[in-house]
């Protein structure tokens, strides 16, 4: 069973209570508190709690008591489980492991509180529950693709993005809808209709969200897809208002066994599952999304000076700011300049940013610094010009291999890490074994049971092995 059977609605829960089974949460930190706080809405009593937290066991929350997990195939009562934590994958597992069988997710965004979920709806004239009646006014041929994920899975995505093109080469049927202007940006690109929703103004922000929620059902769409890594990291803004389209489609980037995280093939195969059931594939489809840059870049032209001989570097990313440092990078990127090579610094936004300033104090010469300057289109450009690109796992990463463009790129330490690799001859990865995340997700090492330093391994990568791979290939 996938991930995907395990998600139910709202409905579908009330339906399951009010046949007399017992309703477990399983959690006892935010997410169940924004649970609690919904079920009480839906006047839905909770029977118990699960917790893998000892400190926990035995104990009450929020006046329920807490079981451990093994004390859930002592009950002889029917009963079902909702997660609510973030932890998804790990729960499911250990449910696997205990044989817990009727173990879901529910399909709600408790990034908004539900009693504004219920005077959204009395606003807009709208049952507040995910229902599946028809419509008169629905487009049947109108289908909205929602992008929670991150642009990085997107462009992993690209052939299956082009596949819905297409479907819709006048650009009537698929609209795009995301939270992120640089995926706002790179779906312009494949789609003609894309919609921009600041995640942050539609959850606190009455007038704006009644605005955008208007806008949306203005549409009419006989179907939504959407695209996440799952339910409690990229929430689905829309899901729980969306009652007067008929169809709600999942289509995740879920993980498999703990701690694990998938590797890029495998994400295109859980996506194709559900576009496979949902659109006709011929059989040899190639979902591959080498070349599908082509077009795009074709008709953009860079305005920016672009040395005969570069190569592009994006060392760096919000979310890990000890990636690796200025003056390890300086290191590297000094030795290609005494090869006759110049550099060009990729990236976004005030962390990178400073990482560049850092490096451009170190090397004054022959380094350009491009980063917040150009569109994700524009780096994209910049890279299929260069010799070779040096970065890490993020999308600039994917762009280069669905270029064809000569690439290093810095991982984690952990060997399964193995399974992230895209299989290319153009791509050489560099991973520091030194230095092993106790997690092995995501390089976000744990000690006792906090988060270190982030990217600690690929920060302590010896520069040599980054000048040595980069040196292969471009003697190939």
């Amino acid at each position: 069973m996938s991930m995907i059977d395990f998600f139910i609605d709202i409905e579908q829960l009330k339906e399951q209570y009010q046949l007399g089974r017992l309703l477990i949460l399983w959690g006892t930190k935010n997410i169940a508190k924004q649970h609690c706080a919904l079920l009480k809405e839906l006047e839905v009593e909770i029977s118990f709690f699960v917790d893998n937290n000892k400190e926990m066991q035995g104990k009450h929350f929020n006046g329920v008591l807490v079981l451990k997990p093994s004390e859930l195939i002592t009950l002889e009562e029917d009963y079902f489980v909702i997660i609510a934590s973030g932890y998804i994958n790990e729960i499911l597992a250990d449910s696997q492991i205990l044989g817990v069988k009727s173990i879901h997710v529910l399909h709600y965004a408790p990034c908004i509180d539900f009693k504004k979920v219920l005077s959204d709806c009395a606003l807009l004239g709208m049952d507040p529950f995910l229902t599946k009646t028809e419509n008169s006014n629905v487009k049947k041929s109108r289908i909205l693709l929602k992008f929670w994920i991150g642009l990085g899975d997107c462009m992993i995505m690209l052939g299956v993005l082009h596949f819905f093109k297409q479907l819709d080469p006048n650009g009537e049927v698929f609209w795009a809808v995301t939270d992120n202007m640089s995926k706002f940006e790179f779906l312009k690109g494949v789609f003609p209709n894309v919609i921009f929703v600041d995640r942050e103004l539609f959850c606190d922000n009455e007038k704006y969200r009644i605005a955008m929620l208007r806008r949306i059902n203005t549409f009419n769409f006989v179907k939504t897809m959407c695209f996440a890594i799952n339910h409690h990291n990229y929430f689905d803004l829309f899901t729980v208002y969306n009652t007067n389209i008929p169809e709600h489609i999942y289509a995740f980037k879920y993980l498999f066994g703990k701690n694990e995280r998938m590797e890029n093939l495998r994400i295109l195969e859980a996506v194709l599952v559900s576009v496979r059931n949902v659109f006709y594939v011929p059989d040899d489809y190639n979902f591959c999304p080498k070349g599908q840059f082509r077009g795009i870049l074709d008709n953009l032209t860079l305005k920016q000076y672009l040395p005969d001989k570069f190569i592009t570097v994006g060392l760096g990313s919000v979310s890990w700011p000890n990636a690796y440092p200025p003056e390890r990078a300086a290191l590297v990127l000094d030795h290609f300049i005494s090869k006759g090579f110049s550099i060009i610094l990729l990236g976004n936004g005030e962390v990178d940013c400073e990482r560049h300033k850092r490096i451009m104090e170190i090397i004054p010469n022959n380094v350009y610094d491009f980063s917040s300057e150009l569109s994700v289109y524009e780096s994209i450009k910049v890279i299929s010009k260069s010799y070779l690109f040096l970065g890490m796992d993020s999308a600039l990463s994917h762009a280069a291999y669905i270029l064809e463009k000569k690439a290093v790129v810095l991982m984690v330490a952990d060997k399964r890490i193995e399974k992230w690799k895209h299989y290319d001859s153009n791509m050489k990865y560099v991973v520091n074994y030194n230095i092993s995340c106790a997690m092995g997700s995501d390089c976000t090492c744990r000690r006792d049971g906090l988060l270190d330093k982030v990217g600690e391994c690929i920060s302590l990568t010896d520069p040599n092995e980054i000048i040595a791979a980069m040196e292969l290939l471009l003697s190939q």
